[in-house]
């Protein structure tokens, strides 16, 4: 873990969460690994590393996590269920050959603060509240690059 335990805790803390082992082992992983991981991966990476989380306690720390904002859930093209812990406004560049998922950092505030003027139907953004903005760029990973020559 290279993320300092006691700034876990506390942040824990300052959210109304016990520091309790799995929330931290679960909190760690995805901050050390700026990866955005399923149930599935979560679990397995875990297990890998020797930390024993049933997939109840797993499942149900997760929407702790998510409902005090110390994660970010969403789902990819695949329709499986994303954690993210960088909670910094950013985009994702995803490979559309793997489905490898890089966060890129990029200011949404302008965009939210000046959408545009209308929707192709003639619709206006003033009877809409915007919570949310969602830009993902697709590609090819160097990776697969490599593989596909």
């Amino acid at each position: 873990m290279n993320i300092d335990k006691h700034e876990l805790s506390t942040r824990l803390i300052k959210h109304g969460l016990r520091p309790t082992s799995a929330r931290l082992l679960i909190l760690a992983l995805l901050i050390d690994n700026n990866n955005h991981m399923n149930t599935d991966g979560i679990l397995k990476t875990l297990q890998e590393k020797g930390n024993s989380v049933s997939v109840a306690t797993l499942y149900q720390n997760l929407e702790k996590l998510v409902e005090v904002g110390l994660l970010k859930r969403f789902k990819n093209d695949a329709g499986l269920m994303l954690f993210d812990a960088n909670l910094a406004p950013h985009s994702h560049l995803v490979c559309a050959s793997c489905g490898k998922m890089e966060d890129v950092k990029i200011t949404h505030e302008s965009l939210l603060s000046e959408p545009p003027i209308s929707f192709q139907n003639g619709t206006s953004f003033s009877n809409w509240q915007i919570d949310n903005l969602k830009i993902e760029y697709q590609g090819t990973c160097p990776n697969c690059q490599k593989k596909n020559k």
